[in-house]
């Protein structure tokens, strides 16, 4: 299977996105009892209730709800 730079581009952002919020989950797991993955759906939750992503980011989110959670 060869990847193109184009299928790269559209699901590089959401992925992005996805991986900041991963880091400072981590970085709030000591300050709470839950752990780095639930904070990580409640800080996703906010975000996009806040920001409401659009389609730029689905792509990479839909690929790290599928392969990495």
């Amino acid at each position: 299977m060869k990847i193109s730079l184009t299928q790269i581009k559209e699901y590089l952002p959401g992925l992005t996105l996805v991986f900041i919020i991963y880091l400072f989950s981590k970085f709030l797991v000591s300050y709470f009892v839950l752990g780095a993955v639930s904070i990580a759906i409640i800080l996703g939750i906010i975000l996009n209730t806040i920001f409401n992503f659009n389609f730029t980011f689905s792509k990479g989110i839909s690929l790290s709800e599928k392969h990495f959670l």
